[in-house]
């Protein structure tokens, strides 16, 4: 269960997520791209499925908590819309 900060900056930690974003691509945290950098909660999405067990070793469940906000951001393509789109696919 994550409950993550709203309203909030990730520009703090950018310089190592943005480096984990390019050196690990999808074996790391936020391989289906980035949002914008003042919206934290919805970085919290890739990191929390990065804690899931694989479907072939039993899969596993999470629960986040969103505004609406975050999930209808981002044109086509964008860090945003990835994101929404990786978790769609997840969620079956």
């Amino acid at each position: 269960m994550s409950n993550p900060p709203f309203g909030k900056k990730w520009e703090k930690d950018s310089t190592a997520i943005n480096a984990e974003h390019t050196e690990k691509g999808y074996d790391g945290r936020f391989g289906p791209g980035l949002p914008r950098i003042n919206d934290v909660s919805l970085l919290f999405l890739p990191h929390l499925a990065s804690k899931l067990e694989l479907p072939e070793r039993g899969g596993g469940r999470a629960a986040i908590v969103l505004s609406g906000s975050p999930l209808l951001n981002g044109g086509a393509g964008s860090g945003e819309s990835e994101i929404c789109r990786l978790f769609r696919k997840l969620s079956g």
